[in-house]
């Protein structure tokens, strides 16, 4: 079995990119994480907020099978957003969360590393809520 992607789409034009740094996280409208390193992202998301990590755990979605579509409130959207700045932040200041590659985290990467990937998803809930449409998230 390939390696699993947690997966977040934004609403609007295929065409369009995110509205946030290039990365190697996010292509168009889409973002793709390695699912070990966003489960480790999660992990550390409930020292800070166990009820926001909860969250962001309820809207990663599940498998194919499941509805995949996620339309928050406008105000658990700007929590949302509130919270995963302050978790970049805290993953930016904070020791790697893999000093080194193991077998389930082949690869150790640097904080700012998985600071971008949390960047990528606040793009997503950021375009939702600008928008007021809903965006995507699946398991694959």
């Amino acid at each position: 079995m390939g390696r699993r992607h947690q997966v977040f789409v934004a609403p609007g034009p295929e065409n369009e990119a995110l509205p946030t740094e290039p990365s190697p996280w996010h292509q168009g409208r889409e973002v793709y994480l390695p699912l070990e390193h966003w489960h480790l992202l999660l992990n550390e998301a409930r020292h800070l907020d166990a009820a926001e990590a909860a969250r962001l755990q309820e809207w990663s979605g599940r498998g194919a099978l499941e509805d995949d579509t996620f339309a928050p409130s406008t105000g658990e959207l700007d929590n949302a957003v509130a919270f995963l700045k302050r978790l970049a932040s805290h993953v930016r200041s904070a020791p790697a969360l893999v000093p080194e590659p193991t077998e389930e985290f082949p690869e150790d990467f640097i904080p700012e590393e998985h600071a971008r990937m949390l960047d990528s998803v606040t793009a997503v809930f950021s375009e939702s809520l600008q928008r007021g449409q809903p965006f995507r998230a699946w398991v694959t």
